[in-house]
């Protein structure tokens, strides 16, 4: 608890004032306003001491995770037990703070012990928000005398990444039944998945219906062995971003989007990020959506380097088709892309940093361009996001527009 003593400073210095005043001069006026002195200082003190024993306060969150830019509803519930409750108070919460914008929480409470203060939180930030201590206070009628309590208050806020809407999976088309194929066409026979017909395949598999509307070779895929697992790596190397949080806020956000689109179509993926242990991954469930709550928590941490990451991801998935998200592309990362491709990993890049135009005798642009050029050869499918895109997204847009792709 801390108190303010200013008050007490100058309403004692009144008072001694008008005591000498009134008995070297006496009168009823100096009298009333001795009085009125020493009942402002008693109200101060009742105010001040009689605080509550316990305070107790509980944040409730609507909706429950928002997403990045939105406005949440927060709720203190807030008990007082014991003493005195307040007349009026006051709330700072730091965690607030954090997490967006809200103007100072000011209420009339009339002495009550139990009062609800709602508030709007604006401009939301990505993360996951809980605990901390929240200040209360409170003072007397004339707002002199002052107290303020420091209350741990539970609550947990989760603000998910802001997603967009992304074109169908290229190959994959959504059935009206919600089951998922592989250029799915109508008629095809139950049970059976349709992709690109690869060398080595048997011609019985060949699905000829299907290659002559798409004017090349369909193979059939048996749905036991099901689609190839999907696997998003998120860079968490704060060494393969651009100075501020730009980049890495779109890398999160593209990524987020990635397993929406994969939730709505009823498949499963796996999220690979970088963390204080080394490398973490998520299984992703369509039902779950756990995954936004995994990627609401990210952050840039050097523990792991991006490439540490990628070889790691790659031992682990060799049969998965990864999808590695990075701000900018570095040589470690290129050469270890290259090496997953030349084993046949079938790998895809998607850089969120625009290209830098430096002026520096060695053009990070130009660099940037060699390392793409040497990944395309070995295999590697390379993107870039469009910078004027992403900006919407992560300063809040609603994404309904899609992401589009910025030549690499």
């Amino acid at each position: 608890m801390r108190i303010s003593l200013y008050p007490w400073l100058w309403t004692g210095a009144a008072a001694m004032l008008l005591m000498t005043a009134y008995a070297s001069y006496g009168g009823a006026s100096m009298l009333f306003l001795l009085v009125v002195t020493g009942l402002i200082m008693l109200q101060g003190a009742v105010v001040q001491a009689g605080r509550p024993r316990m305070t107790q306060v509980r944040r409730h969150w609507l909706p429950a995770r928002p997403s990045t830019g939105d406005t949440g509803y927060v709720s203190y519930d807030i008990r007082f037990v014991g003493g005195v409750p307040p007349l009026w108070i006051e709330i700072s919460d730091p965690l607030i703070d954090q997490a967006g914008k809200m103007e100072g929480l000011r209420m009339f409470t009339g002495f009550r012990r139990h009062v609800i203060l709602p508030a709007a939180v604006s401009s939301l930030q990505r993360g996951v928000y809980s605990g901390g201590r929240v200040q209360i206070t409170c003072g007397d009628v004339f707002g002199w005398f002052k107290r303020s309590l420091f209350v741990e208050a539970d609550g947990l806020l989760t603000v998910i990444p802001q997603t967009a809407v992304l074109p169908a999976k290229p190959g994959v088309l959504e059935q009206g039944d919600g089951t998922t194929s592989l250029y799915g066409p109508e008629g095809r026979e139950r049970g059976t998945l349709i992709r690109d017909y690869q060398q080595g395949d048997s011609w019985r598999s060949i699905h000829w219906k299907s290659s002559a509307r798409k004017s090349s070779l369909l193979a059939r895929q048996s749905e036991d062995s099901g689609p190839v697992m999907q696997v998003f790596l998120l860079v968490t190397d704060p060494a393969c971003y651009s100075p501020g949080a730009v980049e890495f806020e779109t890398a999160v956000s593209y990524t987020a989007s990635l397993l929406r689109r994969e939730a709505e179509g009823g498949r499963g993926a796996r999220l690979v990020l970088g963390g204080p242990d080394g490398r973490m991954t998520y299984p992703c469930e369509p039902d779950q959506d756990k995954g936004m709550e995994w990627l609401a928590a990210a952050k840039l941490v050097s523990w792991t380097p991006g490439h540490h990451l990628l070889i790691e991801t790659v031992q682990e998935n060799i049969h998965a088709e990864i999808t590695c998200l990075v701000g900018q592309l570095t040589r470690e990362l290129a050469a270890a892309a290259a090496s997953a491709a030349i084993r046949g990993i079938k790998l895809e890049i998607v850089i969120t940093g625009d290209e830098q135009e430096g002026e520096l005798p060695a053009d990070p642009a130009d660099q940037s361009r060699e390392l793409i050029e040497q990944l395309r050869h070995t295999g590697v499918e390379v993107r870039r996001l469009n910078s004027s895109t992403l900006k919407n997204i992560v300063a809040g847009g609603n994404g309904r527009g899609g992401w589009e792709y910025a030549e690499a």
